[in-house]
């Protein structure tokens, strides 16, 4: 049985028909269909979605804290949860046709805004980890000296992240971020999103391309 409150325009809750109704964490009323599925005999688009989920669950998993931040205000624009903004933008990013679907790693999308992104990045492979570099730029309106430069080295061969929310300032040009541990050998994954110092404001992530770290 539904509840319908406030009369016809108002939402309703539980279930009508092959219809379910709730009201959401941000108070929009949200429905869903119900009814039997046939798993065992999946069509090929059945299965084209279900990979797709599974590749950009694997990529957001590692990043759950960074996309908090990073989808905050898009989030709260959008009344929908970080996550949910960082899949519908990472959805895109998946290329190929089924079976042979992967995630394509330059189109990745880690913030969205409008900030001024980072000018001319660059990653380095040193000693100690990774030197991120940017060429500073401020203007008042779209970047002041005190935005502060997130960055993330993805490892997609263990499903892993190195990540710093706050490495250096804007007017810094560059911050160097430690690793863990060696991932002997494989490729990284390199973007850099600038944030306001009161989070308020966030820049487009930008994509540094891939590097190779060997830890001695």
């Amino acid at each position: 049985m539904a509840i319908q409150k406030n009369g016809f325009l108002g939402p309703f809750t539980g279930k009508l028909g092959k219809v379910i109704g709730y009201v959401d964490q941000f108070g929009q009323q949200r429905l869903r269909t119900i009814g039997e599925r046939n798993y065992d005999n999946p069509s090929i688009g059945m299965q084209q979605t279900w990979r797709k989920t599974a590749l950009v669950t694997e990529l957001l998993k590692p990043v759950m804290d960074f996309i908090r931040l990073s989808f905050a205000a898009e989030a709260k624009a959008k009344k929908i949860s970080a996550y949910n903004v960082a899949y519908a933008e990472n959805r895109k990013a998946v290329t190929g046709v089924f079976p042979d679907l992967q995630m394509d790693y330059s189109k990745v999308v880690l913030s969205k805004g409008d900030l001024l992104p980072a000018q001319n990045p660059e990653v380095i492979a040193m000693n100690e980890g990774l030197m991120f570099a940017w060429d500073y730029q401020y203007d008042g309106k779209f970047s002041k000296p005190t935005d502060l430069a997130m960055l993330m080295a993805y490892y997609p061969a263990e499903g892993l992240a190195f990540y710093l929310k706050a490495a250096a300032s804007r007017k810094q040009g560059y911050a160097v971020m430690d690793m863990p541990f060696s991932p002997n050998g494989q490729m990284l994954e390199t973007y850099i999103v600038f944030i306001s110092d009161d989070h308020k404001r966030i820049s487009n992530s930008a994509y540094l391309g891939q590097i190779v770290f060997d830890k001695p």
